[in-house]
């Protein structure tokens, strides 16, 4: 998953008129609700902190043989 670039996405719900980004998190769907905006492209620029968020998550380690070793002697 090194090479996957995510970004996300905004989508209105037409119900409540406000925005919500959604993305993928450990194989499940996530949303965060980020309000009332005029338009797509205001909401898009509002949920820059959570894309951003996404970018710079560490990538999940995983154990090799010589690392099980150090680890339970």
């Amino acid at each position: 998953m090194s090479g996957t670039f995510k970004t996300g996405s905004v989508a209105q719900d037409h119900r409540s008129k406000t925005w919500n980004f959604f993305w993928w998190e450990n194989g499940k769907r996530k949303c965060k609700a980020l309000g009332r905006f005029p338009t797509k492209a205001a909401a898009w620029q509002a949920s820059k902190p959570l894309r951003d968020a996404l970018e710079v998550k560490p990538a999940i380690r995983t154990r090799t043989k010589r690392t099980n070793r150090e680890h339970f002697g």
